[in-house]
């Protein structure tokens, strides 16, 4: 029997930065996507590939939490299929560690609520809580829920992406990071406070800007080429805005479902000020959490474990 665990990605943040000397992100999720696939075996020894040992961690950690002993792995295999980017801010080890926790959990016929859930992954690493099935306002170094924000709809995700990739990890080992992220917080404060009042009032537009402050504040932080530009040019869009991987290098405009990406892409490669940005693509939002299931022979997903190695 196969049994699996999906999680999808995200396209930065809508706000990260500081409160009250804590730490926070909110962000949001997109169609890409990590499934890890466990499957029994008549192997008496776990096999999985050395390229996922957050992965192998995170599944440690449910075992240790429910107190069972790791030979319980021996006849099964792990494998991990992802089509998110690595080192663009996309949330592609958060989605890996999440679906390989949500397997592990499908096979034991066990659960793990919320709040348990983010403090077994974020000893792993800090994480996207993207296994929410909503928008949180989230500590992610402590795994704190901090504030729920319920659920927004209305747009779609230009995704701009450099050539250049960036280690996550190695951003919080700045000398300065605290520094400017305790300077900034009276600001991002304000950012999320915005954040808060637009999906309390479901303005996409209000969205936009607080996600747009984050931006700039986060300029000193990790340094975005040509954000002035971007700026101006979601102006002459009439987007709802855009924001940032503030521990990345993408950048999503956030527009309405209806528009027109490919005009979107003419207008970006036109200007000679954002050459950068290589790769454009369309995203669509994702407004649900992680889920797990068994996989029946025959079916796509059979198909796609089958091809993964």
């Amino acid at each position: 029997m196969i049994y699996y665990g999906k999680s999808y990605g995200t396209c930065g943040e809508f706000v990260q930065g500081n409160i009250d000397d804590c730490e926070y992100i909110s962000s949001y999720k997109i169609d890409r996507y990590s499934y890890a696939f466990l499957e029994e075996q008549s192997s008496d020894k776990f096999t999985y590939d050395l390229r996922y040992q957050k992965s192998l961690k995170a599944i440690y950690k449910v075992l240790d939490y429910f107190n069972l002993d790791k030979g319980i792995l021996k006849n099964l295999s792990l494998k991990i299929h992802s089509n998110i980017k690595i080192g663009k801010g996309m949330s592609s080890s958060s989605a890996d560690i999440t679906a390989s926790i949500y397997a592990i959990l499908n096979y034991l016929n066990k659960e793990l609520d919320y709040d348990i859930l983010s403090k077994l992954i974020c000893e792993i690493e800090p994480s996207d809580p993207v296994y929410m099935n909503q928008n949180i306002i989230f500590d992610s170094i402590n795994g704190n829920i901090k504030e729920y924000l319920g659920l927004i709809e209305g747009f779609k995700i230009i995704l701009l992406e450099p050539k250049n990739t960036f280690d996550t990890l190695n951003l919080r080992k700045k000398k300065d990071y605290k520094i400017i992220r305790k300077r900034n917080e009276k600001y991002t404060k304000k950012a999320f406070m915005d954040l808060k009042r637009g999906f309390n009032e479901s303005n996409l537009k209000l969205i936009g800007q607080a996600s747009i402050e984050s931006a700039f504040l986060n300029q000193d932080i990790l340094y975005k080429n040509k954000l002035d530009e971007i700026l101006k040019l979601s102006k002459e869009i009439d987007c709802y805005g855009f924001n940032i991987a503030h521990s990345g290098t993408v950048i999503g405009f956030l527009v309405h479902e209806d528009f027109d990406t490919q005009d979107m892409k003419k207008i970006i490669r036109k200007n000679k000020e954002l050459d950068m940005y290589k790769n454009i693509e369309e995203l669509n939002l994702i407004n649900k959490g992680a889920s797990a299931g068994i996989i029946k022979e025959g079916g796509g997903l059979y198909e796609l474990y089958k091809n993964t190695k």
